[in-house]
């Protein structure tokens, strides 16, 4: 990604804002750290910052607060795609006797498969796509608001 593009995505940010993560750049690394680490709290404490105050000042920051939804969002997507990777072509899990590794073996995960498919299947979750949040956005306890028109 290109710094104009970083630049771009934080356009609207506040004035406060930049001032409370100290510079443009870093409001967008705290971004990614949210969709890396798919919880607020994680990052702001990673970031060194109070969790509270970071709440206070996305809840006063409209374009703050879509874009930290959407690293959520993209969090849960990442969510997915592990369980999917998972299950579909699976992880290697290492053999260690008396702490020495002694080998290697390949295994699949039929929960993370049926996790996967509960969350974006109408067929196993019992409801058609888009009518309910995804199993995984109920794991998470999250709620992920619907983003206004902006004229601009």
């Amino acid at each position: 990604m290109t710094q104009s593009f970083d630049i771009k995505i934080i356009e609207g940010i506040s004035a406060q804002t930049i001032r409370f993560f100290k510079k443009k750049r870093s409001v967008k690394e705290f971004l990614d750290l949210v969709a890396e680490s798919g919880s607020v709290a994680l990052a702001s404490s990673k970031w060194k910052l109070s969790p509270l105050e970071v709440q206070e000042i996305i809840k006063q920051d409209i374009v703050l607060q879509r874009l930290t939804s959407l690293s959520l969002k993209l969090a849960l997507e990442i969510a997915e795609g592990v369980l999917y990777e998972r299950a579909v072509n699976g992880y290697t899990e290492e053999t260690i006797v008396d702490g020495v590794k002694t080998g290697e073996k390949k295994k699949y995960s039929d929960s993370c498969l049926l996790s996967y498919l509960k969350a974006n299947s109408g067929k196993y979750s019992g409801t058609k796509i888009g009518k309910t949040p995804s199993n995984l956005e109920q794991a998470y306890d999250i709620e992920i608001p619907a983003f206004e028109e902006v004229d601009g």
